[in-house]
């Protein structure tokens, strides 16, 4: 019983940490096509307005890795529940401050449009 518990429980923490690289490859790969697209494009655009796009865009690509870095939070809890070390407890330190100073950064950004 306790070895099924264990292979439920892993499966779910990979399905979170899967889901987490996803979102990152995704969200990545919109943002290098957007930035691409958006330099490529530059010469019909004013100078002003392409420069709040590539605003909007940093701001969309922060929230795409704050949403990943959800994922990953929850996998590194459900580790720390199974397996309670300082280690694990650490990186779940570091990944909540990673996502505060982005939502941060995030808010910052949007008050300064």
């Amino acid at each position: 019983m306790a070895y099924f518990y264990e292979l439920i429980i892993s499966t779910v923490i990979f399905a979170f940490d899967t889901i987490g690289v996803v979102i990152v490859i995704i969200g990545g790969s919109k943002a290098v096509f957007a930035a691409f697209h958006k330099e490529v494009s530059k010469d019909k655009k004013t100078e002003k307005k392409r420069m709040n796009k590539l605003s909007q865009l940093r701001i969309d690509f922060g929230n795409t890795m704050v949403f990943a870095l959800e994922y990953f939070l929850a996998a590194d809890i459900i580790k720390l529940v199974l397996d309670p070390s300082w280690q694990e407890l650490g990186k779940i330190a570091a990944l909540i401050a990673l996502r505060t100073a982005l939502n941060f950064i995030i808010v910052k950004e949007i008050k300064m449009k």
